[in-house]
């Protein structure tokens, strides 16, 4: 705790220091924090009603082969350990979309405390995934309850409250905390872990080191990429300690609680670092047991980086995510390449061996392309640091662009890098002036303690993103680390109020401004969620089309319409719902005011022709016929079109001109019995009865159940005096469809029998 919080000044001249209003008092603190905990509960629980309202896109859809995989994996876990607790198996609630999951017999692909936690959920609460959310949805409140810790530790109650805020209301979190997804955990262990860390940094202690090794052991099992992190945390330990006894500061601690000042030396230092190292490893054991177990190899924790790192370096890598398509199906064969990717990795029958493919294949890229590699992890670097708020895997962005609760929440990643910019430097350039001033301005305790949390949790944003720029670029990575990032972003906005009490305008006009430079640049910064958006309505209309909803489609392609309304694609779907909701002419005015924003001449034809056929359905011919020309404008290859200019020429007489178009259209699609039933009619009445003939077998040919060629030869033969034949035709017809009006009335003119009756109804 700061030492000025209940003065009216600071303490002493350092600008580390903050000016800690006086009635901020922990019982006056707690109540905008209980407030600040309302709002976020109030918030989720609206979020979470709206989800119910779908509760079929509760559960991973097809683009979601990370969630589907947890999702999977925790279900079999959940279902398996009631089978040996003798309990009923979990009854599914849910269609799951994915097939993929843990294969028995290999070690753990992915970190699994989520997999694990999700596990649990699903043990007590079944296929619950309103349970599910709602523990999660705590979990994050959870969240936010450890930022008021950490912010407190780090600067005071204001700076605490700040951080609560924060966590409460910045909607990724309450994205993520929805979503089967691993950053909802590794949020709260990372919290977690920062917490313990600075609470044994102010009473440095065997117990409270124990502590902080411990829950960075669980940060660890919840994210592998913290394992990197152990090092550094040693030595930090070490730094602390060594710093302290160097100043004679007062923070060792027996287990008595007596405070301790001599100098101790560096064999208690490192016995004191020696227990955080143990407590490190006690939660990952049993996952390293458990997979040597299963798998006879010795894997610490999880093995999937390396095919990670294929999937980031892969000949068409862009920086993004980009499918392991083209090794799943050298590893595979060629018999499983039109499955989708999810049934692909299910098939993969060891997991191992399918690493050490991706290892050697990324190896063998990144030494034939050395120059490609280090532009491409200089792209990722920057890329990581973008105001682009989304996930490949999740689509975030369109999840709050598309909720009618989280719509209007603020929230944008380009404030919160400007504050943590400008905290960052004002923190860097604090540090060096204590540097460079050490002896003429002694540092108070509280001084040193702030510096040296500040100096952890910037260690540790290193560190999560050091792999990243070899790897690639997705928001949920980026997540976990967001309330690092938030403590000194926090740490600018305390600091520019402190400046602003004490009347140091040249500091504080500096701050803000830069902090407002910085937000407006990136918030300016060019970013495209169009594929977000496309994922987002593809997946969910297609699922509706799968069940036959189109009202459902046609519901949610107007939500997106309202809040994307030049999103091109959405226009498409929503013209394209409109028509399968039977909403016809509404169909044709949005077909008609997409065609001239499309540039693709692929699907501006589609809408050419789609509005050619709508026009004839409603009688307007001319309209019609402008429509398919323009559709052949587009692409001259378009069988529908050329049979509806056909027949509109047909029916207006000019015979010859219906003969050319429909013969055209048949070269493209010769199985059409219905163009040559029309062809049959056209060059009928130009004349030409021998071709006529020929047309309606053919189509009687390619579509034996198809009536209408049958009666047009039957027609035509009767007209010819051949009426054994004809007659035989018309009773096949009547056997086709005996309620036929044409059939039986051809029957009754021209054969002396009479025809059978129509059935009963």
């Amino acid at each position: 705790m700061n030492q000025c919080e209940n003065h009216s000044g600071p303490a002493g001249p350092s600008p580390q220091l903050p000016v800690q209003a006086p009635l901020l008092t922990p019982g006056r603190a707690g109540i905008p924090l209980v407030l600040i905990l309302l709002a976020g509960l109030a918030i989720r629980l609206a979020y979470l009603y709206e989800l119910q309202e779908h509760p079929d896109f509760q559960i991973p859809m097809y683009f979601q082969v990370d969630m589907g995989f947890i999702d999977n994996s925790a279900m079999d876990h959940a279902q398996n350990a009631r089978a040996m607790l003798h309990l009923p198996p979990i009854e599914p609630r849910f269609e799951r979309n994915i097939v993929w999951r843990h294969n028995p017999g290999n070690p753990q692909l992915r970190p699994p405390l989520y997999t694990v936690f999700l596990s649990v959920l699903y043990f007590i609460l079944g296929d619950s995934q309103f349970g599910v959310r709602l523990a999660q949805m705590l979990l994050g409140l959870g969240s936010a309850l450890l930022g008021y810790f950490l912010g407190v530790k780090l600067y005071n109650r204001g700076a605490g409250l700040l951080m609560a805020g924060f966590m409460a209301f910045y909607w990724p979190f309450i994205i993520y905390e929805a979503n089967l997804h691993e950053p909802v955990l590794v949020i709260f262990c990372s919290l977690l872990f920062l917490n313990a860390a600075l609470w044994w940094q102010r009473r440095p202690g065997r117990g409270r080191a124990f502590g902080m090794g411990l829950a960075c052991g669980f940060y660890t099992i919840a994210s592998a990429a913290v394992i990197l992190f152990l090092p550094v945390l040693l030595c930090w330990t070490l730094w602390v300690l060594r710093s302290a006894e160097i100043h004679h500061r007062p923070v060792y601690e027996t287990d008595t609680g007596a405070a301790l000042p001599q100098r101790r030396g560096w064999k208690r230092l490192f016995i004191q670092a020696a227990f955080v190292l143990v407590a490190f490893f006690m939660p990952i054991l049993p996952v390293t047991l458990l997979n040597y177990q299963e798998s006879g190899r010795f894997v610490l924790n999880s093995f999937g980086q390396g095919i990670t790192l294929y999937i980031g370096n892969q000949p068409e890598s862009r920086g993004y995510l980009h499918g392991a398509d083209d090794l799943l199906d050298e590893y595979l064969g060629d018999g499983y390449k039109d499955l989708r990717v999810d049934e692909k990795v299910a098939r993969i029958d060891d997991w191992w061996r399918w690493a050490a493919l991706a290892r050697q294949a990324v190896r063998e890229q990144i030494l034939e392309h050395p120059g490609w590699f280090l532009k491409l992890c200089l792209k990722r670097a920057a890329l990581f640091w973008t105001p682009r708020e989304i996930s490949q895997n999740i689509t975030e962005y369109a999840d709050r662009l598309f909720s009618r609760t989280l719509y209007r929440i603020p929230g944008n990643f380009a404030v919160v890098f400007a504050l943590f910019m400008v905290g960052l430097f004002d923190f860097l350039i604090s540090s060096l002036t204590r540097l460079f001033s050490r002896g003429r301005t002694p540092e108070t305790r509280e001084e040193y303690l702030n510096r040296a949390g500040y100096v952890l949790i910037l260690l540790l944003i290193l560190v999560w993103y050091a792999p990243f720029p070899f790897l690639w670029i997705s928001a949920h990575f980026r997540a976990p680390i967001l309330p690092a990032v938030a403590a000194f972003a926090v740490l600018a906005c305390c600091k520019i109020l402190y400046y602003f009490k004490t009347r140091r305008w040249g500091p504080a006009i500096m701050g803000a401004a830069v902090a407002i430079q910085i937000a407006v640049a990136l918030y300016l910064m060019p970013v495209s969620y169009d594929d977000d958006i496309q994922t987002w309505l593809y997946f969910r209309t297609q699922h509706y089309a799968k069940h036959k909803a189109p009202e459902k489609a046609l519901a949610i392609a107007e939500r997106v319409i309202e809040r994307a309304p030049d999103h091109l694609f959405a226009r498409r779907i929503h013209a394209q719902a409109l028509l399968d909701a039977g909403k016809k002419e509404e169909a044709l005015a949005a077909y008609e005011q997409l065609l001239p924003d499309l540039k693709d001449k692929v699907l501006a034809a589609d809408a050419a022709e789609v509005i050619g056929l709508l026009q004839r359905e409603f009688g307007n011919n001319s309209a019609a016929r402008e429509a398919f020309l323009q559709t052949l404008q587009h692409g001259p290859n378009r069988p529908v079109a050329l049979h509806g200019l056909g027949n509109i020429a047909f029916e207006n007489g000019n015979h010859q001109e219906a003969v050319r178009y429909l013969e055209q259209a048949l070269q493209l699609e010769p199985t059409n019995s219905n163009t040559w039933f029309l062809l049959g009619m056209a060059r009928s009445a130009a004349g030409d009865t021998a071709r006529a003939e020929e047309a309606y077998r053919e189509g009687m040919r390619v579509d034996p159940k198809d009536v209408w060629p049958v009666i047009g030869l039957a027609n035509l033969l009767a007209a010819a005096g051949r009426k054994d034949e004809a007659c035989t035709l018309y009773e096949h017809a009547l056997s086709l469809d005996p309620k036929n009006a044409q059939a039986r009335q051809g029957h009754e003119e021209h054969c002396a029998k009479p025809p059978p009756p129509n059935p009963p109804n």
